[in-house]
């Protein structure tokens, strides 16, 4: 009966890393070195102008296979003692290469859940009419108007008309309805 050899860690390693180097590769067209070097490249450069012309897209795939390639560095280097055979080795390389199959549905869904979380573009939008202060004093006088009997339109025009004594500008009618849908934010 032929004896099963055991592996050193140091070939069990090597291995497990040219199995993940490939999967990167064929997931992002870089290995884990080429990612590294790139984002080393973004880093080093203090210059601004440096950083712009490096293409953005290469960088964000090389940022993202770095980060990837050191996890996947770290989760083979965790479960080297385990593999002892060069079947089990063959496993391990069999279930690396699973992932490249599941790595760019899964890189898609982690991309969207991150593009929710991004801040929308084009600045903070359009600054409010009215402030918190001017809101509120408006919705006190429409509720005063809507106390003496007018209905919720005929206080919004009412307070509209009065606009410019109560608040020192004009401000229509469909502004102090925003102000008075959104009173509750504006009570304290």
């Amino acid at each position: 009966m032929a004896r099963r050899q055991r592996l050193t860690q140091a070939v069990v390693l090597k291995r497990l890393s040219e199995a993940w180097d490939d999967v990167l590769a064929s997931s992002f067209g870089m290995t884990h070195e080429e990612a590294r070097r790139q984002v080393r490249e973004l880093l080093m450069s203090s210059d601004v102008s440096r950083a712009g012309d490096l293409d953005s897209t290469g960088l964000f795939i090389a940022t993202i296979a770095f980060t990837l390639g050191k996890t996947g560095r770290n989760a083979i280097q965790k479960n080297v003692r385990n593999i002892r055979t060069e079947a089990d080795l063959m496993r391990a390389v069999e279930q690396i290469r699973a992932q490249s199959e599941v790595m760019p549905s899964a890189l898609r869904k982690a991309m969207k859940t991150l593009a929710v979380t991004l801040p929308r573009r084009g600045g903070p939008g359009r600054k409010p009419k009215l402030s918190a202060e001017e809101a509120g004093r408006a919705c006190d006088h429409i509720a005063t108007f809507i106390r003496q009997k007018y209905s919720v339109r005929g206080a919004l025009e009412r307070t509209a008309e009065l606009s410019v004594g109560l608040l020192g500008k004009k401000v229509s009618a469909r502004t102090l309805q925003k102000a008075w849908k959104d009173r509750h934010k504006t009570a304290q």
